[in-house]
């Protein structure tokens, strides 16, 4: 495999786990309130931390991206995706949960 179709493959996958890591926390919302005794509102909140970060921050990034390089930004995202999945995969503080969909 030559190394443009690799960079295609590597940015699809990029891109596809960013969709499927926001959305699967919206369907486990309900499951992790129960869990952890949330209000409505608290799950909402858990949510809107995740909207607005990324309405707030997606242009100021991509000027950062465009000045240090599209290959070192996209580890440093995985990197930080992994971690805020690590985040909430093991947490049971609504505080930290607030935190890692902040990072997400």
């Amino acid at each position: 495999m030559n190394e443009k179709k690799l960079v295609i493959l590597v940015a699809a996958l990029a891109q596809l786990t960013t969709q499927l890591i926001g959305n699967m926390v919206i369907v486990a919302l309900p499951e992790i309130g129960v869990d952890l005794n949330l209000s409505m509102d608290m799950q909402n909140w858990i949510y809107l931390f995740y909207l607005i970060t990324v309405i707030s921050l997606t242009i100021p990034f991509s000027k950062i991206i465009s000045q240090y390089g599209v290959k070192k930004c996209t580890k440093i995202g995985i990197v930080i995706s992994i971690i805020s999945l690590l985040i909430l995969t093991f947490t049971s503080n609504v505080d930290a949960i607030l935190v890692a969909r902040l990072l997400q």
